[in-house]
Order: C-alpha cells, then structure tokens, then sequence
C-alpha cells in the first residue's frame, strides 16, 4: 500500500507535467488543432503540413523575465510559427500556401483581452485562409480576364490584387466568413467575394512604369487598346457587383463600383 501510495504520489504530477506540454504543443500547433478547419478549406486528404518553422518577428516584441537576473529582462522580437502546407490545386497542380501565427501574435499583443479588435485564434486562422483564397481568385482573374486578351509576355507587365475595400473587417467577420460554403481552394472565386455582403471587395489590375518599361512600344500600345475589351469582360462576369479597378498609367486607368463607373 506504501508503495502504491508512493507512485502516485510520483506518477501524478509527472503526468499533469506531461498533459500541460501536450494540451500547449497541440495548441500552438494549428495545422493540429485546426485539422477540421484545414480539412474544409484545402479538402480532406488534399492537404499536408510538411514543415514548421519559428521566426523572429521584426514588428512586435516580447518582454522576458529573467527572475535570476533581473538586469538581464528585456524587449526581444517577437516569435511566431510558419507552417508550410502543399495542397492539390486546380488543373491537378501541387500548390504551396504559407499559414502563419503572425498576425494573430501582433494583434494580440496589440489588443487587450477584452478589445472587440482582438483576434482568436481561428479569426486569425480564417484570415490567413483568406490570403490563399486572394492568391487563387488572382490566378483566376488573370487567365479568365486577361490572358484571352494579351500576350504571355503583356501579362507579366500587370498585377492582379483581390483585396477588401473601405478598412479593415471586423473580428467577427471571419466568424461568418469560415463558415461560407464556397469559402474553400476549389470553389473560392472573386465573384464569390464581390458578391460578400459582409464586407466590400474589390478586384485592382496595375501596372508600374518598371515593368511597363520591359515591354517594346507595340507590346505597350496593345496593352492599352485591350484595356476595354478587358473591362468589359469583368463587367460581363461580374454585373452588379462588378468592383474594379485598372490602372497601367495616368491616361490609361478606370475604375468601377457594383457596376457603376466611377474613373474615366
């Protein structure tokens, strides 16, 4: 009895030790404690985390207290995770996407407990899906919108950016958003997002002089006499909600919103 007594004694806090580190590494680790969320938005069985790396954040730092050495406490940058994730995407393409604590440790450290402002963890989670769906509905922008219309070479001279419009979104909004049914790599879309009405989105086609500046007086001009047929073509995909706006210099740019023309 003594001895069983003893184990216990022994055993127990050993394995509340154990179970603290296990419950904190499977909390820190998203690609874990998210798998059903990760399963939803890359697919069940089409997604792999294949790499963690820690960093050390160049925006937000942490202070550390050294009880021994008191002199030595201090500010050092941040730390935050980076997970490397492969994913089948379309056309049967092994693609990549990055999916960082970063932005939640910063807003976090921003933001106190009890700000409306402050993320959790699968808020700051959705914006990072978010970020890879922005990446795919660009893609599909360029090649449904634009590559009919210009040459390999005219495409590289312009952006495409998906990005919302009018300040950032609230912290519940990604609340909502997650629970999207297209809100995942093989249905996203812009469509999807110009039709969101939870926030206003919009689509910017850009050039810079730099790239423009790659491309012979021919290739620019063409660039230039295709901007209305591309316009059109955004108008016709996207009608009502049809948000955008194309710039490739000063005396050739426009601009829409939910239809409407509002940038000669």
């Amino acid at each position: 009895m003594k001895i069983l007594k003893r184990f216990i004694v022994i055993i127990v806090p050993i394995l509340i030790v154990a179970g603290y580190f296990i419950i904190k590494s499977v909390n820190s680790n998203w690609p874990v404690k998210f798998n059903d969320e990760f399963d939803t938005f890359f697919g069940n069985g089409n997604w792999e985390s294949i790499s963690k790396e820690t960093k050390e954040s160049i925006i937000y730092d942490e202070y550390i207290i050294v009880r021994s050495a008191p002199n030595l406490s201090g500010n050092v940058p941040g730390k935050f995770n980076e997970w490397s994730i492969t994913y089948m995407g379309a056309d049967n393409k092994r693609e990549m996407a990055i999916i960082s604590d970063h932005t939640f440790r910063i807003n976090n450290d921003k933001y106190s407990f009890l700000s409306k402002k402050r993320y959790s963890k699968k808020q700051a989670l959705t914006l990072e899906f978010m970020s890879v769906s922005f990446s795919i509905c660009e893609d599909k922008v360029m090649k449904e919108s634009i590559a009919p219309y210009l040459s390999e070479k005219e495409m590289e001279a312009l952006t495409v950016e998906i990005s919302y419009n009018g300040g950032n979104p609230e912290a519940e909004f990604y609340d909502d958003l997650i629970k999207q049914e297209w809100f995942n790599v093989k249905d996203v879309s812009a469509k999807n997002y110009l039709n969101y009405d939870k926030h206003e989105f919009f689509i910017y086609i850009r050039s810079y002089d730099y790239k423009l500046d790659k491309l012979t007086d021919e290739e620019k001009r063409h660039i230039f006499d295709s901007m209305e047929k591309i316009e059109k073509n955004l108008l016709e995909k996207y009608g009502n909600n049809a948000s955008f706006e194309i710039y490739i210099d000063e005396n050739h740019k426009t601009e829409y919103k939910d239809g409407v023309k509002t940038v000669n």
